[in-house]
C-alpha cells in the first residue's frame, strides 16, 4: 500500500505526522511526503519529501495577518478578523500547494492520503483520486471547523480540478488527550509520540544532579515571542538549573548568564524534556503536547494569540500554570516548582496518554479503512 503523507510547509505542522509515518512504513507500506519549504524536516528522520511547490517561501504569506491586526503577540484569544484572516492564508497557501499535490498523487498514485489538519488541500487530491482522506491534527487545541474555514478560501482549485469541495470529511486524527482538550474528540484518539528532531546530544544531559532541572523553550520560532531577559534574571534567584533550549535568538544581547543557566543552543525536545523536572515555554503546539506527553509541570506565557489557547487548556486542566508574561519574578517561578499538585496531575495525563491507541494501531486502521473500500 502507498501512503501519501501531506503537510503545510511548516516544521511544527509536519514533525507530528513523523511517528504515524513510521509505523506505516514500519508495518510494510511505502510513504511519501508532499510538502515544500520546512517540510524537509522529515528527510532528518528517515523519511523522504517531494517538493510539490519550489521555491514557496511561506513567510511573506503571513504578512496580512501582521498589516491588518495589531497585538498579535498580546497573551489573548485571537478575534473573529484574526481568525478570519489566518483562514484565508491558509487558503491561499493552499491553493498554491494544490496542483503539485495533483501532479504528484497522480504519477504516484497513492492508496490514501494523511494530511495535516491545516491543508484541506490533502482531502481534495484524495477526492480528485478516489482514495481516502485521513485528518491528522497537529495542533493541541481542537481544529473542529478548520477544514471548512480554510476550504471557503479555496474555491478556484476545487473548480480546478473538478472536485465539489470541500469534500466529505474522512477520519480524524486528535493527538491530545480528553482530558486536556475535550472538543477534539471527533475523531481517531492516537497516543502522541514526541519527536522534535535529532542531534548530536551534550556529554552533561542526563548526568544526575543535585537540583531540579528546567527547561526553559520559545520552541523553533521564526522571531523573538518570549519574556526571555525576564525569565533569564528571575532564574538567577532560584535553587534549580535551567537550560536554555531557544532557537533564534541572540542570546549574547542578555549578558552574563547567571551560573545556574546553561544555553547550549537548540536541543530537540524530545531528547531534552525526559531529563528535566520542568518546563518553562510560550505555549506553542509541539512544547505543549511533548510535556504532557512526559508528565512534566507546565509554566507558560502564551507567545501571542497563536498560542494562547494552548497555555489556557494546560492552565484549566491544571497540570501547569498559565501566567501573564509581566508575573515572572523568583517568587512565581519557586512556588510553581514547589507545587505538587502541578505534578501529580501531569502524571495523571501522562498514564492518559499512555493509555492511547499507538500510531501502530492507527496504521492498522488505516490499512482497513484503505483494504475495506477496496473489498467493497
Amino acid at each position: 500500500m502507498r501512503v501519501l503523507f501531506h503537510t503545510a510547509p511548516i516544521r511544527a505542522h509536519t514533525l507530528p505526522l513523523i511517528p504515524l509515518a513510521w509505523a506505516m512504513r514500519a508495518a510494510g507500506h511505502e510513504v511519501l511526503f508532499a510538502s515544500a519549504g520546512e517540510g524537509a524536516v522529515v528527510n532528518e528522520a528517515g523519511l523522504s519529501m517531494t517538493d510539490i511547490a519550489p521555491g514557496l517561501d511561506v513567510g511573506p504569506m503571513f504578512m496580512p495577518l501582521f498589516e491588518r491586526h495589531q497585538g498579535l503577540y498580546e497573551s489573548r484569544e485571537p478575534t473573529a478578523a484574526e481568525n478570519a484572516t489566518i483562514a484565508e492564508i491558509f487558503g491561499a497557501l493552499n491553493s498554491r500547494l494544490v496542483p503539485g499535490l495533483i501532479a504528484l498523487a497522480e504519477r504516484w498514485r497513492p492508496d490514501v492520503v494523511v494530511h495535516d489538519s491545516s491543508v484541506p488541500a490533502g482531502a481534495l487530491c484524495a477526492a480528485r483520486l478516489g482514495v481516502p482522506a485521513v485528518q491528522h491534527d497537529v495542533y493541541l487545541e481542537s481544529s473542529r471547523g478548520m477544514r471548512e474555514r480554510i476550504a471557503a478560501h479555496m474555491t478556484e482549485a476545487f473548480d480546478e480540478f473538478h472536485v465539489p469541495g470541500p469534500p466529505p470529511a474522512g477520519p480524524a486524527i486528535h493527538i491530545t488527550p480528553p482530558s486536556v482538550e475535550p472538543d477534539g474528540q471527533y475523531g481517531w484518539a492516537m497516543r502522541n509520540v514526541p519527536y522534535s528532531g535529532g542531534t548530536r546530544l551534550p556529554d552533561w544531559l542526563g548526568a544526575p544532579g543535585e537540583r531540579p532541572l528546567v527547561a526553559v523553550t520559545m520552541g523553533l520560532t521564526w522571531g523573538e515571542i518570549g519574556p526571555v531577559a525576564e525569565i533569564i534574571e528571575a532564574a538567577g534567584e532560584v535553587d534549580a538549573d535551567f537550560v536554555l533550549a531557544i532557537s533564534g535568538y541572540d542570546l549574547s544581547k542578555y549578558g552574563t548568564l547567571p551560573p545556574n543557566v546553561r544555553a547550549p543552543g537548540w536541543i530537540p525536545l524530545s531528547d531534552l524534556l525526559p531529563h528535566c523536572t520542568a518546563v518553562i515555554h510560550h505555549g506553542g503546539g509541539g512544547t505543549s503536547l511533548t510535556s504532557l506527553a512526559l508528565g512534566l509541570p507546565q509554566l507558560v506565557f502564551a507567545g501571542g494569540i497563536g498560542h494562547h489557547a494552548a497555555a489556557a487548556a494546560i492552565g484549566r486542566r491544571g497540570t501547569g500554570l498559565f501566567a501573564p508574561a509581566d508575573a515572572i519574578a523568583p517568587d512565581l517561578i519557586r512556588n510553581w516548582l514547589g507545587n505538587e499538585d502541578y505534578r501529580r496531575t501531569a502524571t495523571e495525563v501522562r498514564a492518559e496518554i499512555e493509555a492511547l491507541p499507538s500510531p501502530a494501531e492507527i496504521a492498522s486502521r488505516i490499512t482497513g479503512l484503505v483494504t475495506g473500500r477496496a473489498r467493497g
